[in-house]
C-alpha cells in the first residue's frame, strides 16, 4: 500500500515508519523541517519518501492531495501538551 504517515519524527512515528517499510509498504512522511542541521529527519527516515510541510498551517492541505495514497496513518501529537498546542495539532490539524 501507499501510506501517508503524519508524525513520523516522534518516537511512535519512527517505529511505525520502520514497521510499515519492513512490511513492504511505500511510505511518505510529512515533516516540518529539512536542512543541514543535526535535527534533519531524513537520516532517521531512511528508505521512505519525505515531504516538507506543516500540517498545522491552514493552507497546507489545499496544496496537498491525499488521493495518491491508499491509507493515511497519524502518529501526530502535540509537542508541548499545552492546551493551545494540543488544540492546534491534536484537533485542528487532524480536522483539516
Amino acid at each position: 500500500m501507499r501510506v501517508l504517515l503524519l508524525g513520523a519524527t516522534g518516537d511512535v512515528g519512527q517505529r511505525l515508519t520502520s514497521a510499515l517499510s519492513r512490511a513492504g509498504h511505500e511510505v511518505t512522511c510529512i515533516v516540518r523541517t529539512l536542512g543541514p542541521e543535526a535535527a534533519d529527519p531524513r537520516a532517521r527516515l531512511a528508505g521512505v519518501h519525505v515531504r516538507r510541510g506543516d500540517v498545522t498551517e491552514a493552507g497546507f492541505w489545499r496544496t496537498f492531495s491525499v488521493a495518491e495514497f491508499d491509507a493515511v496513518v497519524s502518529a501526530l501529537a502535540s509537542r508541548t501538551g499545552t492546551p493551545e498546542d494540543a488544540a492546534r495539532v491534536d484537533r485542528d490539524a487532524h480536522l483539516a
